[in-house]
């Protein structure tokens, strides 16, 4: 391919445009303001307004643009550009190593995209929400709900517009369709309201479609769910578990770690510091069955939609029943991992695990270690750890600390625990100095030296050894005695 383009370029491009800086820096806009322009038909699709389905149609047709058997009309290149060769190799790798990456930046700014247009075009109509009385068409009707959405900021304002909707049946029917929408309005009304706020107005839009006999969409029984198990509802969760039995919809991977994250199993307590924890009899309710359930009815707690030879799952499951100290819930989790055919197999993992070398069965064998350890059963973890044969080093630092916490359960020995456990010994060591604000200066003997303050405040030392032990761990159930 020969490109030659003059340093003054005084040529226009299609449609009448130059190329700007922006332009030459992305070289898959230059490509559109320079490919050579087609016939009225292909250019009606390469031209159109949406630029996601622009870039599909130049993608699409850029495979063919050197077919000689094509009827297309003929090629008109620009004059500042002569192409010799248009399946170049330029050209196809801007295409296809670019092409992809703008049109997801275009995706992910869409949504604001979109909120902007539908307020302008309302806005330029003249309508606001009194026009849903007279309006007539689907179309108008969505736009001015969209913009009515779009300025909501708390529930209260999208509830408003809901009152507003459920007053004619034409404008109610439309409102399901705004599903996404209303969604996104949710997520930004986090700013000023709770999560127990946000799922009571998710109840509310789902009851009253239901009542007017009107579809409500997965996504909003899915969204529901999420922020029950947010906001530390056992109600809630009953209702939305209830409704996915009931109406038979689909528990994927995705949805089931969604919802056992949103319970606040993680080390960082982002979820705890926003809505408190649970309580451990109402989450083991939750995962393996409500007390007041129908018996006659088909079971719909969170172990009915498990599917335990599925990795995606299982990993989540057993985590956040060590969570809530269930110490004989994951021993029977891990007589079940010792019969799975995936650990029989003993498959090499690809992606990030093949960086650690680990092939299925360790995997599954360290996990299983690791949470009996956050169960606080040091007994079953050393068990385990025998079985599985793992070398010990090859635990996480958490893991090995924890085993070493029991070490008087332990039924096995080596040079590699005894050398973690010098190394442990020595950390609790320093966090004690650390505290008492004192360092410790070796002497030339092995063994000789003494220790010395450091340069802190003796006062704050004080202070700081006056206040109690912090046992805060993030990611566990609060004790209880309703279980």
């Amino acid at each position: 391919m020969t490109l030659n383009v003059r340093p003054n370029v005084s040529g226009i491009c299609r449609n009448g445009l130059r190329p700007t800086r922006k332009h030459l820096q992305s070289p898959i806009r230059f490509l559109y303001l320079c490919v050579p322009i087609r016939g009225s038909s292909t250019n009606a699709s390469i031209d159109s307004g949406d630029p996601v389905s622009r870039y599909d149609s130049l993608y699409e047709d850029g495979e063919s643009w050197n077919d000689a058997s094509s009827a297309r009309a003929p090629l008109q290149t620009p004059r500042f550009l002569q192409v010799s060769d248009h399946r170049s190799p330029f050209v196809r790798s801007a295409l296809k190593a670019q092409c992809v990456a703008e049109k997801e930046a275009l995706l992910e700014s869409g949504r604001a995209h979109n909120a902007s247009t539908d307020i302008s075009t309302a806005q330029k109509r003249g309508l606001t929400i009194e026009h849903l009385r007279t309006a007539t068409e689907s179309k108008t009707i969505r736009a001015i709900l969209r913009a009515e959405l779009q300025k909501c900021e708390v529930v209260k304002d999208v509830l408003r517009v809901l009152v507003k909707t459920m007053q004619r049946r034409k404008t109610a029917q439309e409102f399901p369709r705004l599903h996404m929408t209303v969604i996104s309005v949710l997520y930004r009304c986090r700013d000023k309201e709770s999560d127990p706020r946000i799922l009571t107005c998710l109840n509310i839009i789902i009851i009253r479609l239901r009542m007017a006999g009107l579809p409500v969409s997965y996504e909003l029984y899915n969204i529901g769910l999420r922020f029950a198990a947010r906001s530390r509802s056992l109600t809630a969760m009953k209702r939305y578990l209830q409704y996915f039995r009931r109406l038979n919809l689909p528990v994927d991977s995705n949805l089931f770690r969604s919802v056992i994250a949103k319970f606040s199993i993680g080390i960082r307590g982002l979820g705890e510091i926003r809505n408190g924890r649970w309580k451990r009899g109402d989450m083991l309710q939750i995962l393996l069955g409500f007390n007041d359930a129908d018996p006659n009815e088909e079971p719909y707690h969170l172990e009915t939609f498990l599917k335990r030879d599925d990795w995606e799952y299982w990993h989540g499951w057993v985590a956040v029943l060590a969570r809530c100290r269930a110490k004989e819930e994951v021993w029977r989790e891990w007589d079940f991992w010792k019969g799975c055919e995936a650990r029989k197999r003993d498959a090499t993992l690809k992606g990030g695990a093949a960086a650690m070398n680990l092939t299925a069965k360790n995997r599954g064998d360290r996990w299983v270690i690791e949470q009996l350890v956050h169960a606080r059963d040091p007994k079953g973890a050393w068990e385990v750890f025998k079985e599985s044969q793992l070398a010990f080093d090859r635990l996480s630092m958490g893991v090995r600390d924890g085993l070493l916490e029991g070490l008087q359960h332990a039924n096995v020995w080596g040079e590699d625990i005894r050398l973690a456990l010098e190394q442990k010994c020595v950390r609790d060591l320093e966090k004690i100095e650390h505290m008492m604000g004192v360092k410790w200066v070796a002497g030339r003997n092995d063994g000789d030296g003494f220790h010395t303050l450091v340069d802190e405040d003796l006062e704050e030392v004080l202070e700081r050894l006056s206040l109690p032990p912090s046992t805060e761990l993030y990611g566990f159930m609060d004790d209880d005695d309703s279980y």
